[in-house]
Parts: C-alpha cells; structure tokens; sequence
C-alpha cells in the first residue's frame, strides 16, 4: 500500500508542524511519498529577488530569502554545512551585484526555472533532516540527476507532466525503497533532452498549482492508494464565511468548477493525474486534510457520487477580467496549459471575454498578450477591467433541478448586489461576476439561499 502526501508551504513552515506531519505518517501505509512545496512565503521572495536583481534593485541575504529553511539550521550542523544549501546560498548572492553574464543568464527560463524550485528542494532537505531525527529512515531525491521521478515537458515556467514517462521512472525508484518515507520537492520535475549527444536534465516548473499538480502525478506515478492533500484548514468550506462547514464528499467535476471560483481545490490541471487512474481502472482514495489533523474533518474527492446535490457549495474570489477581439485561436489551450485559474464566457475563435484571478494577473496578462496574433489584418483590442470578484455555486444536480438559476439571482438581487456578466466556471455551477466589495455579501446571500444552517 502506497499514500502519498502534499504539504504545502504553511505546513511545512517550521519544524513543529513538520515534526507533526511526520508523526502523524508513521505507520500509515508501506510507503509514504511526501511531496513538499517551499517553505512560508519563499517562492515570493525568490521571484521579488529575482525581478530586483534585473531591475539593478537591492537582493536580500539567502539566509533572509529561505528564512524558513534558516530556521530549521539552528543547531543542526548536517543541515548548515549541506552541499546543496551552500550552492543554492552561493548561487543567490551572486544575484546581488550580477555581472552582464549573470544579468544574460536571467533572461533565460531554464536558469530562471532552476531558481524557483530552489525553495522546494531546500524544503525537502530540511523535511528529510527532521524524519531522519525522528528515526523514519527517509530517502529524499534531490532534482539534480537522472534518479527523480517527475518528467515534466513543454515550457520551463508552465510545464506539464508526462505521466507514461513519470510512472517509468517511479518504478525505477521503487527498486530501491518499497517501505518507509520518500521526501521529494514539489513544484516542478526534469525534462530529459535526449537529442544531444549527453543526456541533459533540465528542471521545469509546473507554473501555477504546480505543487498539486506534482502531487496527482505522483499519485498515478507511483500507484498510490491514497493522498491527502494537506492544507491548513479542515477540508473545503460550503462557504468561506462565518457558519461554513466541511463538505464531506465532492466528485471531480464538482471539484473542478469549485477550483475555479476561487475554493482552496487543486485546479483543473492539477486533478488530471487523477482522472488518468480513473480511466486506467484505478479508484484511488483523495483527501483534503489539515496538516496538523489528518484524520479530522476533511473532504473527499470522489470519482462520481450516486447522489446529485444542487448545491454542495458556495464560493468567491478577486478576479481581472479581459475582453479580447480578432485572432485567438489557441487560447484555450495556451490558458489550460499554463495553470492559470480562468472562466470564459463566451470564448470564440474572435471573441472572448476572460477572467483571471487577481493572485495571477500579471502572468496571465503576459499569456494573453502574448498569444495574440499580431498579423493586423483583424484589428486586435484587448481591455481589462478590475476591482471584480467571481461568486457562484457549485453541485452535480444543479442542472436536474428546476429554478436554481432564477433563485441565485433573485438571491442577489434581494441582496442588492448588482451582477456585472453572468459566467458558468464548468458543467455543475454557475457563476457571476460581481464588484469585488460585494463578495463576501454574495457569498452570505448564496449561503442563505442553497445551505441554510
């Protein structure tokens, strides 16, 4: 029996909650594979670092950039003098006073790419450290080699994973450790160039979600019977309001088109390593569990419930929205492949009108602009409008039920909350794009209306 385990970032923030995490996997299952993601706020440190260190601004201490891994060196000489840390550590001061090579090396995405996931392989050294202190006997695989698992292909800061490939190499790791724990970074995996005359591993990141993307890779790589995705509350709320309770079950499309309005969920990418064991037989079990409670409330995703709800849930978040005209042809794809969090309604081959998360703007301002054909036949705008948010409800009987769209509306409307576009996140919910200091009212009067206490 294999589980595989995600924790990310705030629950592996100190060695107290990691020493928890740990405790609580002990006698699990045969195998553990515990996937991590960097540690507290690193990754945002390391991108600030590195936009600071083109612009000629000020690039704070490594110690101060992996402050959290810092933490965990108090005392613990094995981790202070770590080959991999003492590279990682050089490798950002030579970010404060770059040389014109440095400056070059920047611009490119493979060397870009290789610094991101520096917070997870920092994180998973330090993991590793406290179960070794633990006496788990852990093997942690390090992104540097030909030896991790995780094949991840395409673009070099919006990868994605090649499962046949991944599942190969997990069976090649397996050789070597069928019990125990096995620590391994999240976030990202190698792209193996064969075309050259020597084999090049090159790191990829999984772009946005990418530590819950790895984690359901890793679930169809090695097999696994169970993950649980840890996270910091108790499973996902019916509304992120006063009076929310866990949702005890949600199928995969339910948990999908939550994702998109904004509930802690994995994204829509994230959750295709898991459709691919339900195509391939496997019925695998999937959690979402607070890190420091596993077996607390917590909710489930499941392949198909034999009960069709209305409404399972309620949810909201900020959101950009963009209004496109002429060629985009494509950027479906190019959305769906980057990680980004997105809705479209209606989105042609001419015509779209997108929203994005707020939390993701910037990067998917740059997909968008980029992907638009620039030939100046079609006479191609984009407008962009903010201060929005996108409510909705979510649940697999809501288009077997009569008037539930009717009475979300009226809903609002007695609310007093005007609705800017109506916007379907996916086939079971509906959705509505609001001004964003009426989220949390929308939130109350959809709450209200499908799950009253």
């Amino acid at each position: 029996m294999t589980t595989v385990l995600k924790a990310g970032g705030s629950s592996v923030a100190d060695g107290t909650k990691i020493s928890r995490i740990l405790k609580q996997a002990q006698g699990l299952d045969d195998l553990i594979v515990l996937t991590v993601s960097a540690q507290g706020k690193t990754t945002n440190r390391i991108e600030k670092s590195i936009e600071s260190a083109k612009n000629g601004e000020a690039v704070p201490e490594p110690e101060e950039i992996f402050q959290e891994f810092e933490s965990l060196c108090i005392g613990n000489r094995n981790l202070t003098a770590n080959g991999i840390r003492d590279s990682i550590y050089a490798e950002f001061r030579s970010l404060q006073k770059p040389t014109p090579e440095k400056l070059r090396q920047l611009e490119d995405p493979s060397y870009t790419a290789k610094l991101h996931l520096d917070g997870e392989r920092l994180a998973a050294i330090g993991v590793c450290h406290i179960a070794q202190c633990s006496g788990l006997n852990p093997l942690c695989v390090d992104l540097i080699g030909s030896r991790f698992p995780l094949a991840v292909k395409g673009d070099y800061h919006a990868g994605r994973i090649d499962l046949e490939e991944s599942r190969k190499r997990a069976q090649q790791v397996l050789s070597s450790v069928k019990h125990g724990i096995l620590i391994l970074p999240g976030y990202g995996g190698l792209d193996l160039d064969r075309k050259g005359p020597n084999r090049i591993f090159r790191m990829k990141t999984l772009g946005r979600g990418g530590s819950d993307t790895a984690a359901f890779g890793y679930l169809y790589a090695f097999q696994g019977d169970r993950l649980l995705i840890l996270t910091d509350v108790y499973g996902i709320l019916n509304a992120a309001i006063e009076g929310g309770e866990t949702v005890p079950v949600l199928d995969i499309e339910e948990a999908k088109d939550a994702a998109s309005l904004g509930a802690k969920l994995p994204g829509r990418r994230a959750l295709r390593g898991l459709e691919k064991c339900y195509e391939e037989g496997g019925n695998p079990e999937v959690y979402i569990a607070h890190s420091q409670d596993f077996a607390g409330p917590r909710t489930r995703i499941v392949k198909e419930t034999e009960e069709k709800v209305p409404v399972k849930l309620v949810a909201g978040r900020d959101v950009v929205i963009y209004s496109l005209e002429g060629d985009i042809r494509g950027l479906q794809n190019v959305l769906a492949n980057s990680g980004v969090d997105w809705a479209a309604g209606p989105l042609t081959d001419d015509y779209a009108r997108v929203a994005v998360s707020q939390e993701t703007d910037s990067y998917a301002e740059r997909l968008i602009t980029g992907h638009r054909r620039q030939d100046g036949k079609n006479g191609r705008r984009m407008s962009k409008e903010g201060n929005l948010a996108f409510v909705g409800a979510v649940g697999s009987g809501m288009y077997n039920t009569q008037g539930i769209v009717g009475r979300a509306g009226t809903a609002l409307g007695r609310s007093g909350i005007g609705v800017e576009y109506n916007m379907d996140p996916g086939k079971v919910s509906l959705g509505y794009i609001i001004g964003r200091n009426d989220t949390t009212p929308a939130l109350v009067a959809l709450h209200g209306e499908f799950l009253p206490p």
